[in-house]
């Protein structure tokens, strides 16, 4: 099909999509029931959310129409950038003699990585993968993308795993399968990404720091958001490298950095991170050079423009359903309330300590890392294209917190380990260098080290970081398939399970795909068997009168509780109302 047949076929699909939404637009609540009950229940058509849907439904048809003109009125340039994506042809990389030693321990390495994330592969659920599970996943898919009641609903993730789900079954190992391939697919993309600022060597280590990171071995066999996020960053901070290195053929970069942006903005709000962080290092990187060119700019600012209004709009409708159900409930979860300077600085301190504590985790001391990442920086290039654009992503995300007053949780920073581990692969070569007979080998033997101890921590360690939070769910599955044991050779009884934060939502994922009706937390019932977890160190009493429990005067009115089971991390108890 020739590009004018395509613009002509685009144009004509932003018009009908135009004139549908304003159709739609049209339709009077009454004739809306009938869909409700389609969807779930008539009575979730309400007049609040039949308001929001007349703004979506408007709001689109402006949109799409505004947008259909602009097609039409560039569509020469339109039908050239097209002719360029087919016409563009990339350079295969072609490693030199001596690099082919790197390029086989990166291969290696991205096999050893997959290996380590397939073992965490039928781990027992965690709590926030539970929650996404039991609350979207697997309900209908346009209710999983709908119901967005926090920023928990990772929208890309939640229809992946509804959609992983139906096909593959509910097994841990099924729900996780979308998030294992991102992972997988991050070590790829980490590496191309790593050799772009230097070399092979440096993209040896990274891959190998990557590939051994306790924290991207988890996020990658944990069916959450995260993972999606750090390699469409990485996408899309690639793209705009090449963007600017090679801006005569950069038709195909322009296409995958806007693939990036929605892919990542549909998968997390903090995407946007990412995006101002690459977008704006590359529109600002012309104004540090001498001379300046007005013309740069102005061509950058374009692209930009197109390339974030249209990503932006195609966002917009991936969370049109949301703001349809939900308007804007999670609004006040973006950001916390903001404070004093002084306290309010000192916690962003704290947020990025806890940051290089994670991404530092694993076989390799903490204190390691910092020294080595700082010569790193010390021997950076001096262009100052190279330092901005490492710096950029940082500095975003430093921003915004101030801006916001938002305090993100440690989380959130697994988007940037990649360019620390970039910074510390830099602070490693360097050294290595000073020894010139050992510039080569030094990488091989590090990389090497790094991915057998890596593999050696994984492999003797069941959490492999934030034990605090993670150590409750190593014992749940286990905890939960004796409690079946229990209630099944005594089924007369009436049963009811206390289960303290962060083991009631994997409990009750346990307890569905066991097929036990147990209600979970709640107030005790006269003649109910009351079952109770605990950690190790706790007792009953403790989780009674916890503040997510809060059952105190439960504790002397139940009766003398009994150990019925201890496992590695948890401990079940058994108990009665009478």
């Amino acid at each position: 099909m020739t590009s004018q047949r395509l613009v002509k076929w685009l144009i004509l699909l932003l018009m009908l999509a135009a004139a549908g939404c304003a159709v739609a637009g049209c339709m009077p609540i009454g004739l809306l029931r009938p869909l409700g009950a389609i969807l779930r229940r008539p009575d979730d058509v309400t007049p609040e959310r039949y308001a929001r849907y007349l703004h979506v439904c408007w709001f689109f048809a402006a949109a799409f129409g505004v947008a259909a003109f602009l097609v039409r009125r560039f569509r020469r340039n339109i039908e050239e950038y097209i002719r360029a994506c087919r016409e563009e042809t990339r350079e295969p990389i072609v490693a030199e003699i001596h690099e082919r030693r790197y390029y086989l321990l990166t291969l290696l390495l991205i096999a050893v990585g997959l290996g380590l994330r397939f073992s965490r592969l039928f781990d027992p659920m965690a709590y926030d993968e539970a929650y996404t599970f039991l609350t979207y996943a697997r309900r209908p898919w346009i209710i999983a993308i709908a119901d967005y009641n926090a920023l928990n609903n990772h929208l890309l993730n939640s229809f992946l795993m509804h959609w992983s789900y139906r096909l593959l079954g509910d097994a841990e190992w099924a729900l996780r399968m979308p998030v294992f391939l991102v992972g997988g697919l991050t070590l790829v993309v980490a590496s191309r990404w790593s050799r772009q600022w230097f070399g092979p060597r440096e993209s040896c280590l990274v891959t190998a720091m990557v590939t051994v990171s306790p924290m991207m071995i988890t996020y990658s066999a944990n069916a959450r958001g995260y993972m999606f996020v750090a390699v469409t960053t990485l996408v899309l901070d690639a793209a705009m490298w090449r963007m600017h290195c090679y801006p005569a053929r950069s038709a195909r970069s322009a296409l995958i950095a806007w693939c990036a942006i929605v892919a990542g903005c549909l998968s997390m709000p903090i995407m946007l991170y990412g995006v101002l962080g690459c977008c704006g290092w590359y529109f600002l990187q012309p104004f540090f050079d001498r001379p300046l060119l007005a013309t740069v700019v102005r061509q950058r600012a374009t692209i930009l423009a197109v390339l974030l209004a249209s990503s932006g709009l195609v966002v917009m409708t991936g969370y049109a359903p949301a703001y349809i159900f939900r308007g804007l409930l999670i609004a006040g979860d973006l950001a916390s309330p903001t404070q004093s300077g002084g306290p309010f600085l000192t916690q962003v301190g704290l947020n990025w300590a806890a940051a290089y504590e994670w991404w530092t985790a694993g076989a390799v001391p903490t204190f390691v890392w910092l020294p080595l990442a700082i010569v790193g920086l010390i021997a950076w290039p001096a262009t100052t294209d190279l330092k901005l654009r490492w710096v950029a992503p940082f500095a975003a995300m430093f921003l915004l917190n101030l801006v916001m007053g938002a305090l993100p949780p440690t989380r959130v920073y697994l988007f940037l380990a990649p360019w620390f581990y970039l910074a510390v692969a830099r602070g490693i070569t360097t050294l290595l260098d000073l020894v010139p007979d050992w510039s080569g080998r030094g990488v091989l033997l590090t990389g090497l080290a790094l991915a057998v101890a890596g593999s050696v921590y994984t492999a003797r360690h069941t959490v492999l970081f934030d034990p605090a939070e993670r150590t409750s769910y190593v014992s749940i599955r286990e905890l939960i398939d004796r409690l079946e044991e229990e209630v099944t050779a005594d089924p007369g009884n009436a049963d009811r399970l206390i289960a303290p934060l962060p083991s009631d939502l994997p409990a009750v994922f346990y307890l569905d795909q066991a097929g036990l009706p147990i209600p979970v937390n709640g107030e005790p019932q006269e003649g109910e068997t009351v079952w109770l977890i605990t950690r190790h160190g706790e007792s009953p009493a403790d989780v009674l009168t916890s503040p997510l429990v809060q059952l105190d005067e439960y504790v002397d009115r139940l009766a003398p509780w009994k150990s019925v089971a201890a496992f590695r991390t948890l401990r079940l108890y058994r108990s009665s109302m009478d």
